[in-house]
């Protein structure tokens, strides 16, 4: 760290925040989990509207937001879980670029849509590289989830910055269907289950984190049993007792349990953001 930067200080630290990137790429096979943004789709959106690239950097919380305050004068942009936002208890608007002066406070208040909230700076979040991702996790990183008074640096951009990138929302969109390939076990369905799959309604459970999401509805009991293959974040696994789990982006490298579908990057973003009370079908693409 340098007097180049300058530095958020963390003064709530909500739930579940972090920081993330695209992902730390190129380890599974000595076990790293890929990690990254929960919900891509928004992380992106982020930072394209402060003018970063979209892998860069940024401010992933879930659910409960942090209250930042911002030692130097930036600009920032707010996406995926609906909030409000307030500079110095100031309510501005939403769906831009937002200019942020020095010593100013952000609080954001969350409105009920949507589990994921991200923060992007433009410049991108400042912390180490470690393995070529900023991206925190435990046993790889010195920290997993912010903490009171922790100190985040980045660097300030005080200069007056207009980008053309203008979103019409900030929010996820709701979606009924998730479209999924079909995994490496899916024969493993007799033609009865592979129809069944696709007709039953699904919906997210309390049972859910960065390491996966499982579903509410039980499915079929099976005995079936595979060697411990590779997985990726997407991978739905079929659970002896009938129980259906995605891996999320903190997953395990290697499982036990029939693959029995692959969900696409866009459903992958989409069931991130899930709240319990939304019916879902599958749609093999």
């Amino acid at each position: 760290m340098t007097d180049l930067y300058g530095y958020i200080q963390v003064m709530q630290p909500g739930l579940s925040t972090s920081i993330q990137d695209n992902g730390r790429l190129g380890y599974l096979s000595e076990g790293i989990p890929i990690t990254g943004y929960m919900d891509r789709l928004s992380a992106e959106k982020a930072n394209l509207l402060v003018g970063n690239t979209t892998g860069e950097a940024l401010i992933e919380w879930a659910v409960l937001p942090p209250k930042l305050k911002f030692l130097a004068p930036t600009h920032i942009a707010c996406t995926g879980a609906a909030v409000a936002i307030f500079i110095n208890a100031t309510k501005v608007a939403n769906g831009g670029c937002i200019y942020i002066p020095a010593n100013a406070i952000l609080s954001l208040k969350p409105m009920q849509q949507g589990i994921y909230g991200y923060i992007a700076i433009k410049g991108g979040v400042q912390t180490p590289k470690i393995l070529a991702s900023r991206s925190w996790f435990a046993g790889i990183t010195s920290e997993a989830v912010f903490k009171k008074g922790m100190q985040i640096p980045y660097v300030p951009s005080d200069q007056k910055y207009e980008h053309h990138c203008k979103l019409t929302s900030a929010v996820p969109n709701k979606v009924s269907i998730l479209e999924v390939y079909i995994g490496p076990e899916y024969d493993l369905l007799t033609k009865e289950q592979q129809a069944k799959l696709i007709s039953q309604k699904f919906s997210v459970s309390p049972l859910r984190d960065r390491m996966g999401i499982q579903l509410s509805q039980t499915f079929e009991a099976h005995e079936r049993s595979i060697l411990s293959s590779p997985t990726l974040p997407g991978t739905l696994q079929w659970i002896p007792s009938g129980k259906l789990i995605v891996l999320m982006r903190n997953a395990q490298t290697i499982g036990g349990y029939p693959r029995i579908v692959q969900l696409t990057e866009k459903s992958i973003s989409a069931i991130a953001q899930m709240p319990h009370d939304v019916l879902f079908n599958f749609k093999v693409v």
